[in-house]
């Protein structure tokens, strides 16, 4: 009988963690509870940060999953709580400098929304969210120039993103 996915998936990580040296893997409730976007936020071999210790991998989901639905509810102030608490947990992650981003942004603090996003982008420099984002932030400074730029890098790794073409449209 063969294990299912998510066993083989964190067995895989956990040889390749082992491997590395990062440290981090998932208790099987954790997996077996959120599933595939657990994986989101493991460590890939080279970009390792400091060892994440097991028990904080549902910490780390919880307090991503608490700032984005404070972030969707328009609860600013919460949802900057919880994503510092994310990067405090998971400095190596662009997931928290990326919701501090969007929650500066929403709050119009377009300053703390460029350092957070640039932070982010340093973590995951090909993750076209985190450029779109950031070409978001242009538009909404009125530098519609570099906003361009950041969208055509958008659009030349995935031609078909779907978010920068609309976000191409409101530059034109």
């Amino acid at each position: 009988m063969t294990k299912p996915k998510w066993r083989r998936w964190r067995d895989k990580a956990r040889r390749r963690n082992r491997r590395c040296g990062t440290g981090v893997s998932a208790p099987s409730s954790v997996v077996a509870s959120a599933g595939v976007g657990a994986f989101a936020l493991f460590i890939a071999c080279g970009e390792a940060g400091p060892p994440v210790p097991e028990a904080s991998l549902a910490d780390i989901l919880a307090a991503r999953g608490a700032g984005d639905a404070a972030l969707q509810q328009d609860r600013l102030e919460d949802a900057r709580v919880e994503y510092r608490r994310l990067v405090e947990m998971a400095p190596a992650e662009a997931a928290g400098y990326a919701g501090l981003g969007l929650t500066a942004l929403k709050a119009a603090d377009y300053g703390t929304a460029e350092e957070n996003f640039l932070e982010a982008r340093e973590r995951a420099p090909d993750d076209p969210e985190l450029t779109l984002a950031l070409a978001t932030l242009r538009i909404e400074t009125g530098a519609f120039g570099e906003a361009r730029a950041l969208l055509d890098e958008t659009l030349a790794a995935d031609p078909a993103h779907a978010r920068s073409l609309w976000a191409l449209a409101e530059v034109e």
